[in-house]
C-alpha cells in the first residue's frame, strides 16, 4: 500500500539531533512543543507524524543522544595506547561536554534528575546509556589489565560504575563553575581507582 499524504521534507537524523540539543540544553518541562517546531523548522504534524508527541520525541532523543555518548566515549578510551591516559582523556571529555561556551552537562543526568523518578520508560534509556558506557570503561579496564598495565584493579564492574559516578560529578562540578584546575584536581584523584 502506498503512503499518503506529502512526503517529509526534511531529514529525520537531523531534526532528532536539533530536537535533542534543545532538550539537553533546557530539559523536558522547560522545553515547549513551540520551541521544538520552532527549533527544529517543522510543523506540529510532521512532528506528531515522525516523532509522536513531545515525551516520545525525548524519548528518542536520550536513546539518540546515549548512542552519540556511547560511541565518542568508546572511541576514547578504545584508542591505541596506554589505558590510563585513555580514562583520563574520557574523563576530560565528559568534563567540557557541549559546546563549550556553557556548560549543558550530560543529558543522561538531566534526564535522571528531572523525569525518570516518575517514568519507568524513561529511567530504562538512561540506565541503557549509562550501562553501555559503562561497557565500554570495562572494556578499557580489562584491555589494561590484561596488558599489565592495571594490576590493583579487584573488581572490573564496580570500578568502571566508579568512573561514570565520577563522570556525572565533573559534569556537575563544571555547570557549577568549578575551575578547570579543580576539576584536573578531582581528574587526578579519580585516577587511583585505575591503577
Amino acid at each position: 500500500m502506498a503512503e499518503r499524504g506529502r512526503p517529509r521534507q526534511f531529514d529525520r537524523q537531523s531534526v532528532l539531533n536539533q530536537a535533542m540539543r534543545l532538550f539537553w540544553a533546557n530539559g523536558f518541562r522547560s522545553t515547549s512543543v513551540e520551541d521544538l517546531l520552532g527549533e527544529m523548522g517543522i510543523n506540529r504534524g510532521s512532528m506528531y507524524a515522525t516523532f509522536g508527541d513531545k515525551r516520545s520525541l525525548f524519548a528518542e532523543s536520550i536513546s539518540h543522544y546515549a548512542e552519540e555518548f556511547v560511541d565518542k566515549l568508546g572511541a576514547i578510551v578504545g584508542r591505541e595506547g596506554a589505558v590510563r591516559d585513555n580514562i583520563r582523556a574520557s574523563m576530560r571529555f565528559v568534563a567540557n561536554l557541549g559546546d563549550g561556551k556553557e556548560c549543558t552537562g550530560c543529558l543522561l543526568t538531566h534526564a535522571a534528575v528531572e523525569v525518570a523518578e516518575r517514568d519507568d520508560e524513561l529511567a530504562q534509556l538512561v540506565r541503557n546509556g549509562m550501562s553501555a558506557a559503562s561497557k565500554k570503561i570495562e572494556l578499557a579496564i580489562q584491555r589494561g589489565i590484561d596488558s599489565g598495565e592495571l594490576g590493583n584493579v579487584q573488581n572490573v564492574q564496580a570500578t568502571a560504575a566508579i568512573l561514570i559516578a565520577i563522570f556525572q560529578g565533573l559534569n556537575v562540578f563544571r555547570c557549577a563553575g568549578y575551575p578547570a584546575e579543580y576539576i584536573e584536581n578531582v581528574i587526578e584523584s579519580a585516577m587511583v581507582h585505575v591503577s
